[in-house]
């Protein structure tokens, strides 16, 4: 290994050491694969020097084809443990679904808690839940995830921890009912067609009846799992509901559901980086479909990681993220040259990619 300055010409390569904080908090641990993000969280917590594996260059996409369950766990600690676990118990509970008989869900939702709580206290785990490349295991990816990114906004708006938990546990079994839809139309590498899409759209109906079975009776989780789809503007499924109508908490859910589908890798695409995603989730705000009180302070969060990364901006120039405003997160503060640049005021400039130096 080699020990070198923090610069984001690192992105790409391998932690040696795991890298702490002045105050001891774990930031990023051993075996994790740089990329812009990291780089920008060490940058902001002022680590100027890391240890890096110097034998092997390994690409994004090499290094996660063989990201094991053993290395999450070894380089996560005991929420990387909860995390493999969660994946384990929920892939193997919801498969029983379509084996029958119906399983009980509330072991899961006990195993969730503990991973839930230990997660939301780290800075740097949720990194991982958009490293893993590949569409393999998505649908038990996306249901832990989701559970997870619920809780956090839940988190982000101040929710009381009871009810933080009880979202996280809705965001875990909100997609049970895929595992009734036809695996040729669920793992399809091409579009769906209207006849399949219909098909597809009664897993919200077909997931509350499942839960049922297997002994969920909260209001709350059964009409998230309901009405996850449902969007502002009238256009979701499966009733066609309004703002009005859509309860608080299913608007957080599809914000944490949106955003870590577009994050994700699928049969049919590639994953988008989290600001991509995080650009996408503001359209479809800006379009009336989801909620700006809950999509704006959750994208703050996640333009967090990226103060001091270097942008092209939509005339060319590139620039260096150096604030991200709570109110518009997605049009910052930046640096061109020597030149401080609010793209609040300067409205004619919009950011369109992220890029290491």
């Amino acid at each position: 290994m080699e020990t070198v300055s923090i610069e984001y010409s690192l992105a790409g390569k391998i932690l040696a050491e795991d890298v702490h904080n002045n105050f001891g908090l774990l930031l990023l641990p051993s075996g994790t694969l740089l990329d812009d993000a990291n780089i920008t969280l060490l940058l902001t917590h002022k680590v100027e020097r890391v240890s890096i594996l110097r034998t092997k260059e390994y690409s994004a996409e090499r290094y996660s084809s063989v990201f094991s369950q053993h290395a999450i766990e070894k380089n996560y600690g005991e929420a990387g443990k909860q995390y493999v676990h969660a994946l384990q118990q929920t892939k193997e509970l919801f498969q029983q679904f379509s084996q029958g008989p119906v399983p009980s869900l509330i072991e899961l939702i006990k195993y969730f808690y503990p991973l839930m709580d230990n997660v939301l206290e780290k800075v740097g785990f949720l990194h991982l839940l958009h490293e893993i490349e590949g569409a393999d295991d998505y649908t038990y990816r996306h249901s832990v995830n989701v559970g997870l990114l619920a809780a956090l906004i839940a988190k982000l708006l101040k929710f009381p921890q009871e009810e933080v938990i009880l979202i996280g546990q809705t965001g875990l079994l909100h997609d049970v009912g895929k595992m009734l839809v036809p695996s040729e139309i669920l793992l399809k590498a091409g579009k769906l067609t209207d006849d399949e899409f219909e098909i597809m759209k009664q897993h919200t109906t077909w997931g509350v009846h499942l839960l049922r079975a297997s002994g969920i009776t909260d209001e709350t989780i059964l009409s998230g799992t309901l009405l996850h789809h449902e969007r502002l503007d009238g256009s979701g499924y499966p009733e066609g509901r309004k703002e009005p109508d859509i309860p608080y908490y299913v608007q957080i859910l599809s914000v944490a559901d949106v955003f870590d589908a577009l994050s994700a890798d699928r049969v049919y695409r590639k994953r988008l980086s989290p600001f991509e995603a995080a650009k996408t989730v503001s359209q479809l705000t800006f379009q009336g479909q989801l909620n700006p009180e809950i999509v704006t302070p959750f994208i703050h969060y996640i333009l967090q990681f990226y103060i001091g990364a270097e942008a092209i901006l939509s005339n060319g120039e590139q620039a260096e993220v150096v604030m991200i405003h709570k109110d518009e997160p997605l049009r910052p503060l930046v640096r061109i040259g020597e030149e401080y640049v609010d793209l609040r005021i300067e409205r004619s400039l919009i950011i369109e990619q992220l890029t290491r130096s």
